[in-house]
């Protein structure tokens, strides 16, 4: 994900025009202490401690964990019309995601299959889902909110290292991301709900 992370802000600067249209903000790592210590998207508690510590993915409903708490008043005030969550887990030969339903989604799709050097098996829109993308589109604010399983087993053709293919997906995936905003309308990209739901206070 850190380097799928370090292609996705490559690309930007390759592309200035982009940033006539869109603000971008990118959070490189969340979960420090769990991949410093191997356990990707588990974090590790403030003491450290033997096995995995809490799975911060399906917590973004309840931010009890420190991380979900960190992010997420910046998505509030943000309001972003897109968001991606580029995770390390779940090795695959082909890229997985999970996200909302709609046109929005299917036209992203299209985008993401012409760029990306994998096969892209699909969206997964799970209902009862507390990841990230599900709680921001429920509350309205992010229609366009995504899981991307980024970790591969494979690399892409022409590149010697994992390293440098994670950043050529990081690249892929950004220019798929702008064709696929610039072919919706503006209703495909605003949120649900007009009015969001008032959001708790993070303590």
């Amino acid at each position: 994900g850190i380097y799928a992370s370090e292609g996705w802000m490559e690309e930007v600067l390759r592309n200035p025009e982009w940033l006539c249209r869109y603000v971008f903000y990118f959070v490189p790592i969340v979960n420090v202490d769990g991949v410093y210590h191997g356990a990707t998207y588990y974090n590790m508690g403030p003491v450290l401690r033997v096995g995995r510590g809490e799975n911060i993915s399906p917590n973004w409903a309840k931010l009890t964990e420190p991380e979900a708490k960190a992010v997420w008043p910046l998505l509030v005030k943000l309001r972003p019309v897109f968001f991606a969550s580029l995770h390390n887990g779940r090795h695959r030969r082909s890229m997985e995601m999970f996200g909302p339903s709609g046109p929005g989604t299917e036209e992203l799709l299209r985008q993401w299959r012409r760029q990306l050097g994998f096969e892209v098996e699909g969206c997964r829109s799970p209902a009862d889902s507390n990841s990230c993308w599900s709680v921001l589109d429920r509350r309205g604010i992010c229609r366009l909110g995504y899981t991307v399983e980024v970790l591969l087993l494979c690399r892409q053709d022409g590149f010697d290292t994992f390293q440098a293919s994670y950043v050529e997906t990081g690249r892929q995936l950004a220019r798929g991301t702008m064709a696929g905003l610039a072919a919706l309308d503006g209703k495909a990209k605003r949120p649900r709900q007009e009015t969001p739901d008032t959001e708790r206070p993070v303590k």
